[in-house]
C-alpha cells in the first residue's frame, strides 16, 4: 500500500518557494487552463471538476497557492463547460 501512495510523501518535501521565475512567468494563460479543463473532460469525464478540486486541494495543503490558484480556475472552468451542456 505504501507504494500506491508514495508519490505524496514526496511531493510533501517540495518547496512552492523554490523558483526562478516572477508570478507572471509562472502565471498560466486562459487557454492554457481551458485546455487542461478539456483534457481533464475527456479522460475523466463527470469526474473532471471533482479532480481538479482534489489537486487545487492538495497544493494548497503543501502551500503551493500558484497551483492551487491553477486547478482551483481548472475546476470552475469545468463548472461552467458543464453548464453550458446542460442549458443547451
Amino acid at each position: 500500500m505504501t507504494t500506491q501512495i508514495s508519490w505524496f510523501a514526496d511531493m510533501t518535501d517540495h518547496d512552492p518557494d523554490d523558483r526562478s521565475s516572477s508570478d507572471d512567468a509562472t502565471r498560466m494563460s486562459q487557454k492554457d487552463l481551458t485546455t487542461m479543463a478539456i483534457l481533464l473532460e475527456s479522460r475523466h469525464g463527470i469526474h473532471a471538476k471533482g479532480m481538479a478540486e482534489f489537486f487545487a486541494s492538495v497544493h494548497a495543503k503543501l502551500g503551493d497557492a500558484e497551483r492551487c490558484d491553477a486547478w482551483d480556475d481548472v475546476a470552475n472552468i469545468v463548472k461552467k463547460r458543464e453548464q453550458v451542456r446542460l442549458a443547451a
